[in-house]
């Protein structure tokens, strides 16, 4: 399941990050495959660049509960006063279950 969350996030970042670009009016890119009367964007659109924050947004946070439920390492370090017992990888923690 967290690698399915860290997979989703990452590609999450990437389709938004591009959503937000393109609504910003930074980046063009002409419509690919077009299901009806498909005409590249003209300058800034604010929806595209609130839908690609939104989901930017949300891929940063699926990555971040994606890592912090799969690693105790990484769980550790996010804590302020990590508990004993904790390895300090990854591999060597679940090595040792």
């Amino acid at each position: 399941m967290n690698k399915i969350a860290l997979v989703a996030g990452v590609v999450s970042i990437l389709l938004g990050g591009l959503w937000l670009l393109q609504g910003l009016g930074v980046v063009h890119v002409r419509p690919i495959l077009c299901f009806a009367d498909c005409a590249p964007l003209q300058g800034a659109s604010p929806t595209w660049a609130a839908i690609g924050t939104l989901l930017l947004a949300a891929g940063v946070l699926a990555i971040f509960f994606a890592l912090r439920r799969g690693c105790p390492a990484v769980t550790a370090a996010l804590q302020t006063d990590p508990p004993p017992g904790r390895g300090a990888s990854c591999r060597r923690s679940r090595m040792a279950r």
